[in-house]
């Protein structure tokens, strides 16, 4: 009897820990690369990759996709090379830069990463030179309204930032990313009026970017296109693409509580990235999408991949440092 009870109660326990799934991908050798914690789509938990010797390379936490803590990074030969502390994903200090033959390097001391304004005090980013960006890649994602992205969609407030938006006189909504053809606004405002059409989506034109004066990375998001859905018909559309700065005057005096408690706004959540989202495209010369060219399951894990090579790259930004 008594080991009845064990057994139930360890079955309850196990019933009633809350499930942390992990991502993972692989060298073509089979070697295990790198895999981290996820939860409730979004990046949470240990972080931990390898080289295709099977030498560890790099070790963190990440919470709600910005790093956090502590993170290692250690060459090809096992030396320990870079620690760096996270207060948050903006704010980090050097720990140890140690060169190759094992000296320890000098600590350098780098500005905060600074929350800039435009010449009307709205939310803007910092004014860099091209040379001070060392690496950078155009990203496309795609937002869905899903639970972890309740923020986004309750009370329709970015619907409404976006029918405030379509309502000035002069203000632009294009038929792609690059902005180049202008849609008509006043069918754009038909559609964001209409009490059956629903936003169900957004997708981001984004560029990642490596930070020479900061040695920190950060996703700059240029255009948004929000997904609109009738509630009768079912019928989805793309309403079209806007210049995401127009909006973020807006979206930064709308604030929201997440489930933590903690108070922000629109702004300040997307700008953090403190969302689920799904990358569908990289900058390619054949301009394709994911799902042009992988199928069924293989389009998520390449979607993945994509994410875990940026990191990769920031982790080779930290190693040069200890190389100059």
């Amino acid at each position: 009897m008594k080991n009845y009870f064990t057994l139930v109660l360890l079955l309850l326990l196990t019933l009633s820990v809350k499930a942390i799934d992990s991502k993972k991908i692989w060298y073509k050798n089979g070697q295990l690369k790198a895999e981290v914690g996820f939860e409730n789509g979004l990046f949470n938990g240990d972080f931990r990759s390898w080289y295709v010797n099977g030498q560890k390379k790099a070790v963190g936490k990440f919470f709600n996709n910005q790093r956090i803590g502590k993170w290692q990074l250690w060459d090809s030969l096992g030396t320990l090379r870079v620690v760096r502390e996270y207060t948050d994903g903006f704010t980090f200090t050097t720990q140890l830069l140690k060169a190759v033959d094992g000296a320890e390097l000098p600590l350098s001391v780098y500005p905060k990463y600074p929350i800039a304004t435009n010449n009307l005090g709205e939310p803007d980013y910092p004014a860099l030179e091209k040379h001070q960006i060392l690496v950078f890649k155009d990203l496309w994602r795609m937002i869905d309204n899903t639970p972890e992205n309740a923020l986004l969609f309750q009370d329709n407030t970015v619907h409404q930032v976006i029918s405030n938006y379509l309502d000035i006189e002069g203000n632009a909504v294009f038929d792609d990313y690059k902005f180049n053809h202008l849609l008509n606004i006043d069918s754009l405002r038909k559609i964001m009026r209409d009490p059956q059409m629903k936003i169900i989506g957004y997708r981001l034109y984004e560029g990642w970017n490596y930070f020479d004066p900061y040695q920190m990375s950060d996703y700059w998001i240029m255009g948004i296109c929000p997904i609109v859905q009738h509630t009768t018909n079912g019928k989805k559309a793309d309403l079209g693409w806007i210049r995401f700065n127009n909006l973020r005057g807006d979206l930064d005096a709308v604030a929201v509580k997440d489930s933590g408690g903690k108070v922000m706004t629109l702004d300040e959540l997307i700008q953090a990235n403190a969302f689920s989202s799904t990358i569908y495209k990289e900058a390619n010369i054949y301009d394709r999408a994911i799902a042009d060219y992988k199928k069924g399951d293989e389009i998520i894990a390449e979607a993945y991949r994509i994410e875990f090579d940026i990191w990769d790259m920031e982790h080779e930004m930290w190693m040069r440092l200890t190389e100059e």
